[in-house]
């Protein structure tokens, strides 16, 4: 049987049916205009010009005994589209049309569940595997060893801030699971590191400020804790108050002063720069 893919977003999505893809067209996911080809090598076609694809007879799970396995799922609009069959459910899923979310059910089974707690059994029976798309524009990308250690190394590995933020699209292409993003992680990872900064930075403000004082050291700070502990929260605050680059450029600002004041202390005590 001849499946298809249909272009959305910049990538292929499928494989589909022709049963499928009319059913899609009916439910508005996809229209006549819309890009689909047989085979990686073959052009893409206009969805108005395949012929043969038959409506749907009903749109919501019926009991009775089915000779292959179709299912149901509920898209983000809320209609009940189906019954599509478990590699067109696996292409949906590896497209981003639906998620380990989506309420899927069996035909037959009035029951409904996540499509994530049936993953152990659609495309995952016994002997089977959750097939990898064959599809260059939807495959994960392969790197070398030898050009992994060359950009490890060219970039003092700050390449891994570039191709761990990657896999979060080929693991949701492999596993079909859409797995927490990587930019909040990153900005938690800031957050807490600026955090930590902040505590060092202000305590060794005060223990400056301590020093100072014991040893009448001309030309100290006055309140050097104080300024830098209220130049640091301003820091925090201000951003997160307003939003907007404006404020994020005050907070930086704002934050280079306080460790300025800190250095300037620091400069008390040290020789002269050259």
């Amino acid at each position: 049987m001849t499946t298809w893919h249909y272009f959305e977003d910049g990538q292929p999505v499928g494989p589909f049916t022709r049963d499928a893809l009319g059913k899609m067209q009916r439910a508005g996911l996809i229209n006549e205009d819309t890009p689909v080809r047989p085979s990686d090598d073959a052009p893409w076609i206009p969805l108005g010009k395949i012929q043969g694809a038959e409506p749907a007879k009903d749109a919501s799970p019926e009991r009775g005994s089915a000779t292959v396995e179709s299912f149901y799922y509920v898209d983000a609009s809320g209609k009940t589209i189906g019954p599509v069959s478990r590699e067109e459910l696996l292409g949906l899923r590896t497209g981003g049309r639906i998620t380990t979310t989506t309420l899927v059910a069996r035909r037959g089974d009035a029951s409904w569940i996540a499509l994530g707690d049936l993953l152990g059994n659609v495309g995952q029976g016994a002997g089977q595997t959750a097939s990898i798309p064959t599809d260059p524009a939807i495959q994960p990308v392969s790197r070398s060893l030898q050009d992994f250690i060359v950009l490890m190394a060219a970039t003092l590995t700050l390449y891994t801030f570039y191709v761990v933020p990657s896999y979060t699209r080929d693991i949701r292409i492999i596993t079909g699971k859409q797995r927490i993003q990587y930019k909040p992680l990153l900005i938690l990872g800031i957050v807490t590191l600026s955090f930590a900064l902040i505590v060092l930075m202000v305590t060794w403000a005060f223990d400056l400020e301590r020093h100072g004082r014991e040893r009448r050291t001309p030309g100290r700070q006055e309140s050097l804790g104080a300024h830098v502990l209220a130049l640091n929260v301003a820091t925090l605050l201000i951003p997160m108050i307003w939003g907007g680059w404006a404020p994020i450029f005050v907070g930086l600002v704002t934050g280079a002063w306080a460790v300025w004041l800190v250095q300037k202390e620091i400069n008390l005590y040290a020789a002269p720069a050259a």
